[in-house]
């Protein structure tokens, strides 16, 4: 496993995300921008991706957010 690699998974302020296609992840990651909502890398092909600097309970917060904003956004697991 290269340095990168093994960075990511030391990182304990990292929690994911993950979507059913690639352009729900990407409509997610537009919201994160706007929101200054720090993203530390995609994984899963593009359908997921990783928040950091974030506790599990304030994930929950932006996302139920997230998915008041349109009914068609989606989120794999909640």
């Amino acid at each position: 496993m290269d340095d990168e690699n093994k960075n990511m998974f030391v990182d304990r302020d990292i929690e994911f995300i993950h979507f059913n296609t690639n352009n729900d992840c990407e409509n997610f990651l537009e919201y994160a921008s706007q929101k200054n909502i720090s993203i530390s890398h995609t994984c899963c092909d593009g359908k997921g991706c990783g928040i950091k600097n974030i506790k599990k309970e304030n994930l929950n917060i932006i996302i139920k957010e997230y998915l008041k904003l349109n009914l068609n956004n989606t989120v794999i697991g909640y």
